[in-house]
């Protein structure tokens, strides 16, 4: 399962706020996608550390914690410069945001 979606439900404080708030979470974490993809392309650190500091952020909100996981892998071998170690797990990460994607659109 891409997030727990009872967890996710009750942190939003109700059903229908979860449902309503879906969206907007997905398109954040979209975003942050890119941006992390360029960031990595261009070695650009802080880039991506801030991508992933918001992919982090929206993981623990949406209770995903696969996707979670992957960031902190990411954002561990950012710090340490390891760009190529990065950009291997980023076909993981893509994984995990499209499994994240689907299961959230089934919803």
């Amino acid at each position: 399962q891409a997030f727990d979606l009872a967890i996710y439900a009750r942190n939003q404080g109700s059903p229908e706020l979860a449902v309503f708030m879906l969206e907007d979470y997905i398109e954040d974490i979209n975003q942050a996608a890119k941006q992390l993809e360029q960031g990595l392309e261009n070695q650009a650190s802080e880039q991506v550390l801030v991508a992933l500091q918001c992919v982090k952020k929206v993981s623990r909100i949406l209770s995903a914690r696969p996707l979670f996981e992957v960031a902190e892998q990411l954002e561990s071998r950012v710090e340490q410069s390891k760009f190529s170690d990065a950009e291997e797990l980023m076909a993981e990460f893509k994984l995990t945001q499209q499994k994240l994607v689907h299961f959230a659109q089934a919803i």
